[in-house]
């Protein structure tokens, strides 16, 4: 390696070294003339150049080049809750698995472009990749197996909507939010057992999430993330101010005054 740097240095670098280029294309175009200069000249103690020994020796020994481009492959490894969807954890995206896979652990093998999650050795998906938070669901990976599945555990939409309004009104009316904001109700399950544990933490307990919730119906975005924020903020314990509202400050009625239908 040090010999080719001395070599370029020596045949390329100090030829030019008093030329001056306005461009990079300009300054390429000479190093190429040099390096063409260089590789067909005669090599010391030889008859040939490098040049013509690469055309004998080594271009008949080469391959043709793949028909794609090389694409590098990333693994992730993750145990299915029950949710049934594979999380890629680098995206924040969620691929739906058959619900028989739920507590299995499962493979996605991944580039820029797809996602192929494996059983072991076997395929068993591919999703084109998607960037950003969410849900790939497929119909077909909700069989009924998975209903009795749920029904067993107790978490179902109904078992969350009980649980939430043991903690009171609001809490239910956020929770029933977060499950119509998603196209399968399944898809909200991990979302509303999130909110549910912050019940159960010491320092937040029933009272805190319900006033969390109440000021999160005041916006319109129904998530784990929301209540969340509420709560590491400290927002829940603000004082709830309601908007202002526009008022009349007077009213008159006329005989000679027109409305507005006179000017259309």
């Amino acid at each position: 390696m040090e010999t080719l740097v001395r070599i370029t240095y020596d045949q390329i670098y100090a030829r030019l070294r008093n030329e001056v280029f306005y461009s990079l294309r300009e300054l390429k175009d000479a190093v190429r003339v040099q390096l063409d200069a260089f590789n067909h000249k005669l090599m010391q103690r030889e008859k040939y150049s490098r040049y013509q020994r690469f055309l004998d020796m080594e271009k008949p020994l080469l391959k043709p080049l793949p028909e794609t481009l090389y694409v590098i492959k990333h693994h992730a490894t993750r145990k299915i809750s029950f949710n049934y969807h594979f999380k890629l954890q680098e995206d924040g995206h969620q691929y739906s698995v058959p619900a028989t896979y739920i507590g299995k652990q499962l493979t996605a093998v991944y580039d820029t472009h797809t996602v192929e999650i494996y059983d072991g050795l076997e395929r068993l998906l591919v999703y084109q990749r998607v960037y950003g938070k969410g849900y790939t669901t497929l119909a077909e990976h909700m069989p009924s197996t998975h209903k009795a599945y749920l029904e067993q555990k107790a978490m179902d939409s109904a078992y969350f909507l009980r649980a939430a309004e043991r903690i009171g009104p609001h809490t239910r009316q956020y929770m029933d939010g977060v499950l119509k904001s998603r196209p399968y109700q399944e898809q909200a399950y991990e979302a509303c057992r999130g909110i549910l544990r912050f019940a159960q933490k010491v320092s937040i307990g029933p009272g805190r999430l319900e006033l969390a919730c109440q000021r999160g119906l005041r916006g319109e975005n129904f998530s784990y993330r929301t209540i969340d924020n509420i709560l590491q903020n400290n927002q829940d314990k603000l004082e709830l101010i309601d908007p202002p509202t526009q008022t009349v400050l007077f009213s008159i009625i006329h005989e000679n005054l027109r409305g507005p239908e006179s000017y259309q």
